[in-house]
């Protein structure tokens, strides 16, 4: 219970010192995957002595005939951490407001590092915590958003390779993102063969 109760003041305390407009969002997901703890388990018994490694690698055997047929279930949480918006010049009356509004490279740079040090301060509090938390590649918080947007087809075809802006013929990112028709039903929203819904507190059992 102390354990507990230590672990909830320093996620308060992490909430309450946040720069104020920032946004976060908890993504829970729930994968048989299991292929690194498996890894690292028959990576223990390696030096074990021959008389035991008969009954290490049937132990190995028999994980990874259950992991393959996706016997086992490990929870991953995700945190994304967004920024305020950034605030741009106020028009005047009768100025016209542009299409495209300008930042300058400064402009830029500042924001950008006063984003970085709300991501190193949440890391720090989450490590605190025990947490050991990770920062996602791009290759891997894409395959991550397309795979939630697009699971019948990231299970049939794989996950594609996110192109960058720079490339040649490269979609944008929501065009990378988002392959499947969206079809809004009566009290759920349809992609491809599943169907998602919201659930909250005020809703009827």
């Amino acid at each position: 219970e102390g354990d507990i109760n230590a672990f909830n003041l320093k996620i308060e305390n992490l909430l309450n010192t946040l720069p104020e407009g920032t946004r976060l969002q908890v993504f829970y997901k729930m994968t048989p995957n299991v292929d690194d703890l498996l890894r690292r388990h028959k990576e223990i018994s390696i030096e074990a002595p021959e008389i035991y490694k008969p009954i290490s690698e049937a132990r190995h055997s028999f994980l990874e005939e259950n992991s393959t047929q996706k016997n086992y279930f490990v929870p991953e949480i995700y945190l994304f951490v967004r920024s305020q918006p950034y605030s741009y010049r106020r028009k005047k009356i009768f100025e016209k407001v542009e299409a495209y509004q300008a930042i300058s490279v400064a402009e830029y740079r500042g924001f950008q590092e006063t984003f970085l040090r709300t991501l190193t301060q949440t890391e720090s509090a989450l490590s605190q915590s025990r947490l050991n938390p990770k920062i996602l590649e791009s290759k891997e918080w894409f395959g991550l958003i397309f795979e939630y947007l697009n699971f019948s087809r990231a299970e049939r075809i794989g996950i594609p390779h996110i192109r960058k802006s720079e490339e040649i013929e490269a979609s944008s990112l929501p065009s990378q993102l988002s392959l499947t028709d969206l079809q809004i039903e009566r009290d759920a929203i349809k992609m491809d063969d599943h169907y998602f819904r919201v659930i909250t507190l005020k809703l009827l059992p």
